[in-house]
């Protein structure tokens, strides 16, 4: 990350709270209109192959290898054509899974990212419709994530029985 900063990686007003069941999540605190920039990817660290994760892992205490391992997540490049790995080492790591497209409220919206010259939304994540203060702001991991097969083509030797989505 250059330069180094502790900024996380939202541009809209926001707060970590509970979400129920499904422990913590991120919440707006003010009106957000659809097309919005709501996240940079600056906190994100990428790995491109599985020795990369394993030299990372070696050098960090236990227990953060351990958040790594939980919240890491394994996408598809498509223009190099491999898979990566990723961890987000801010906030947005406590956006929780919409499940559907019709809970989504955040990620990919075609007409907000060409208004903002990010082609393919791969600057921001945007609200994907209006989020109203207090709703909670949530992700579409299938939208991203290529799970336990993307891990196994980095070598990470992960099974399915491991796996916990």
């Amino acid at each position: 990350i250059s330069p180094l900063t502790e900024d996380d990686g939202f541009m809209v007003p926001h707060r970590a709270g509970q979400a129920g069941e499904k422990g913590r999540g991120i919440f707006a605190t003010e009106f957000i209109a659809k097309g919005t920039p709501v996240l940079n990817f600056r906190q994100v660290a990428t790995f491109e192959d599985g020795a990369s994760i394993r030299r990372f892992l070696s050098k960090i205490p236990r227990l953060l290898a351990c958040d790594y391992l939980y919240w890491a997540y394994t996408e598809w490049d498509e223009q190099a054509q491999r898979h990566f790995q990723s961890v987000d080492l801010d906030d947005s790591a406590l956006c929780n899974d919409g499940r559907n497209k019709e809970d989504q409220n955040l990620g990919c919206d075609p007409e907000g990212s060409l208004s903002h010259g990010d082609v393919g939304c791969n600057k921001y994540s945007y609200a994907t419709k209006d989020i109203q203060p207090g709703d909670e702001l949530m992700c579409l991991y299938s939208a991203f994530s290529s799970g336990v097969e993307g891990a196994n083509t980095l070598g990470l030797g992960w099974s399915a029985d491991s796996y916990d989505d």
